[in-house]
């Protein structure tokens, strides 16, 4: 069982507003020429500085208004003069350019004045204030107004309404209660910060910028703000922190979109139980008391998250390292560590569910089971126990629950496109599992095929091949797949591939294959080898599944096939021995396939392959097969005369990335399988702050941020943690891999574009690339 550092924690926040106690502009004079507004600062200062932190005493130091027409392009870019301002707001006096339509104002504070740009009337509110950043640990202010005119100001206009300004800053405060135990509170330090934020609450997805100051709360924030979830900008300072602060004293951090991360800013609380220093980590969460469920929180800016310490249950860790690479004490649930675990423990409670993600294509109900055990016995079927789910009417006609079950009943005429639905069983204690329900129609075989003539003898080579459909969920790999023969003639060939056997009667059986999800992004075609074990072999073949439709039948008869020769990919000759032939990186790069015939009358050859185009051939005809939805099925090819028996056929390839098995197949010859790659990609990891080469163990490989959808293993060829990457197929040069490695206890991460890994690390290029895997 992991060890489970818990901390109970409250956390409260609180909408930082004004507060004027002076009256701000009550004896400014109007100036002719001049508009005169007063401005309001979103929370009372107490120190000297206007940078990270507190705001000094005097916290405006320049301030522009940017003006904008009603469409949102730019009109003028105008300084205010600062009258006079104090701790909470100010009065400034500006000339804005007269307008009988509508203008929308926006007034930015503390902006690099250098950082302004020549504006035109082309620019817009977007790519003027939207783009407008602060780093370093420097603050900005920013506010917006709208106005039905500008007028003519000769001799002095009051603007009529007081501007709210708010920083760019979120406030982080950590107190503690949990006096009187075993636990000593001595300071807390945050991590996973940004090293930038937006000047504006700019939103990229829609282009407006959010309402930070009609919102009462953080409830009220998010339903007026519906599409805003806080823009992360800059990079992550990943790095362990140094320096630990008082509790009590607050830290600034720029805003960041929290739900949507793998790595959200945390805490780092130092500590000493029964004596002992030690660590925690503790994410900023809300526990909903109604459902049991905790939810991250965004940083957004202009509200302070208040969290107090009320309970401390046992030890923390001894490093900050392990600290920050373990699972939160306040959010276990939420950890990559245990995120496709069934059963979970915080070391008093345990919670568990008989599957975390899985697909149904039948209409019978479907049941999971779930328990809750603490020390006070069995808690299953107590109040302390929430299912929470919305049910997905196109999936489901009922979800029911008691006892421990859960009862799902599909839809009687299940959808043709998958559905899902999520289900959290969550508990009192902070503990929950989230579960992932599909539900669609079987799915069928894309096609089946198999070779026309096997030899008249015992142990002749025979090859049944299935294509599988696009877009299956990785979660329900690996798959197992059966071939059932109606005549028990063939036996898998182990030197090619595994398929035990699975007795379904007295005589009958079926071979299973297993297939993984790396192998189904690579080539969606899966090949199954046999040999005879008698000479009458001649016999039928159909190809099942749990998610799959029964496939149509394929058969073969007994008469000995031709064989394709003298095979070439790119003038490497092909053998079952050779490294696979190799095409370059690129769009429209050239694969030249070449293979002998000893042809007979009307002879023809179909050609499947999913990466290559454009066939052009000076020794025959060649066109392309089309389904019903006009998609390429296979291009066949057909020889112009017998006296030319080398076949030459040019083709071009589709994408960037191009690594499959083409498949030849012609009724009088023995199917031929030609695999090809691009070039291996040369990859070293590292790992730690100091950059110690992985020698041992695997990085694991997986194509989302979460962690969750694994694909493959990589393991070192040389002890500078050199690793190859044989095969892209499946994704694009834009898709991120994610990299785990774990040495002990401890998780390192690290991430990298697909185009990024074959620019620097293509093996015929002599490319390597080094990725640094770090705790996060």
């Amino acid at each position: 069982m992991k060890k489970i550092c818990l901390l109970l924690i409250s956390l409260f926040l609180l909408l930082l507003t004004s507060c004027q106690e002076d009256e701000i502009g009550q004896g400014t004079q109007l100036q002719k020429g001049r508009t005169l507004f007063t401005v309001s600062l979103s929370e009372p200062v107490v120190s000297t500085r206007a940078g990270w932190g507190e705001p000094g005493s005097e916290p405006i130091e320049n301030l522009h208004v940017l003006v904008f027409d009603e469409n949102g392009f730019f009109v003028a870019n105008s300084k205010a003069e600062i009258k006079e301002q104090n701790a909470s707001g100010g009065t400034f006096a500006v000339n804005l350019p007269v307008s009988n339509n509508l203008r929308r104002l926006h007034f930015v504070a503390n902006y690099d004045e250098e950082s302004y740009g020549a504006y035109s009337s082309t620019d817009s509110e977007s790519s003027v204030v939207g783009a407008m950043t602060t780093s370093n640990e420097e603050g900005a202010y920013w506010g917006m107004v709208e106005v039905g005119y500008i007028p003519d100001q000769s001799e002095g206009w009051n603007l009529g309404q007081t501007v709210s300004l708010v920083r760019n800053f979120a406030k982080i405060t950590l107190n503690s209660t949990a006096v009187g135990g075993s636990f000593v509170a001595e300071g807390y330090a945050i991590f996973n910060t940004s090293s930038s934020g937006l000047v504006a609450p700019y939103n990229p997805e829609n282009g407006t910028f959010a309402d930070c100051v009609t919102p009462t709360d953080y409830v009220d924030f998010v339903e007026k703000n519906t599409d805003y979830e806080g823009v992360t900008q800059g990079e992550i300072n990943e790095n362990a922190p140094t320096d630990f602060i008082s509790l009590g004293q607050s830290v600034y951090v720029y805003e960041r979109n929290q739900d949507n991360s793998d790595i959200p800013t945390s805490l780092i609380v130092k500590g000493a139980y029964n004596g002992t220093t030690c660590y925690y980590k503790l994410d900023i969460v809300s526990f909903n008391a109604d459902t049991y469920e905790t939810t991250t929180y965004n940083l957004y800016r202009n509200f302070h998250y208040n969290i107090n310490i009320t309970n401390v249950r046992s030890a923390g860790y001894a490093t900050i390292e392990e600290a920050m690479a373990a699972a939160a004490s306040n959010n276990l649930s939420a950890s990559i560590q245990v995120s496709n675990v069934k059963e979970i423990s915080d070391g008093n409670y345990t919670l568990g569910v008989s599957l975390m993600d899985t697909l149904i294509v039948t209409s019978d109900p479907l049941e999971i089971t779930y328990h809750y055990k603490g020390r006070e016995g069995d808690l299953t079927s107590t109040e302390q126990v929430k299912v929470n789910f919305e049910r997905n009417e196109n999936a489901f006609s009922s979800i029911t629950y008691e006892k421990g079950i859960i009862t799902l009943t599909p839809v009687a005429s299940l959808p043709e496109i998958m559905e899902t639905q999520e289900i959290v069983v969550a508990t009192e204690s902070g503990l929950n599992r989230r579960i992932v329900v599909r539900v669609r129609k079987p799915y069928k075989f894309v096609a089946t095929d198999c070779q026309q003539r096997v030899k008249e003898e015992i142990q002749a080579p025979f090859t049944f091949i299935m294509e599988l459909p696009s877009e299956m969920p990785s979660s329900i790999f690996p798959i197992t797949l059966q071939l059932d023969l109606e005549k028990n003639t063939l036996y898998p060939d182990a030197s090619r591939n595994l398929m035990p056997v699975k007795l379904t009667g007295n005589r009958d059986y079926v071979y299973d294959l297993k297939v993984d999800y790396n192998t189904y992004r690579q080539n969606r075609t899966i090949y199954c080898h046999f040999k005879s074990n008698t000479a009458s072999s001649a016999t039928s073949i159909v190809a099942k599944g749990k998610y799959f439709e029964e496939s149509e039948e394929e058969s073969f008869i007994n008469e000995d096939p031709l064989d394709f020769s003298n095979i070439t990919f790119n003038g490497v000759a092909y053998n079952s021995t050779n490294p696979a032939p190799t095409i370059p990186f690129g769009t429209g790069q050239t694969g030249t396939l070449q293979f002998r015939m000893n042809l007979l009358p009307d002879e023809s050859v179909r050609i499947f392959t999913r990466y290559l185009t454009e066939p052009v051939t000076d020794t025959g005809k060649i066109r392309a097969e089309l389904n019903s939805e006009g998609s390429v099925v296979c291009y066949l090819y057909e020889p112009l005369s017998a006296t030319t028996p080398v076949q030459i056929i040019r083709f071009k390839s589709k994408g960037e990335i191009a690594a499959e098995t083409i498949e030849l197949f012609s009724e009088y010859y023995a199917p031929l399988l030609i695999p090809y790659t691009n070039p291996y990609v040369n990859v070293l990891f590292t790992y730690g702050n100091d950059d110690t080469p992985v020698r041992n163990g695997v990085v694991k490989v997986y194509t989302d941020k979460y962690y969750q959808n694994y694909t493959a293993d990589l393991a070192a060829t040389d002890t500078r943690g050199k690793t190859v990457m044989r095969s892209f197929a499946g994704n694009t040069r834009e898709t991120t891999l994610y990299f785990l490695y774990t040495a002990g206890q401890t998780s390192y991460r690290g991430e990298a574009l697909v185009g990024d890994l074959i620019d620097q690390g293509d093996s015929s290029k002599g490319g390597e690339i080094t990725i640094n895997l770090k705790v996060r």
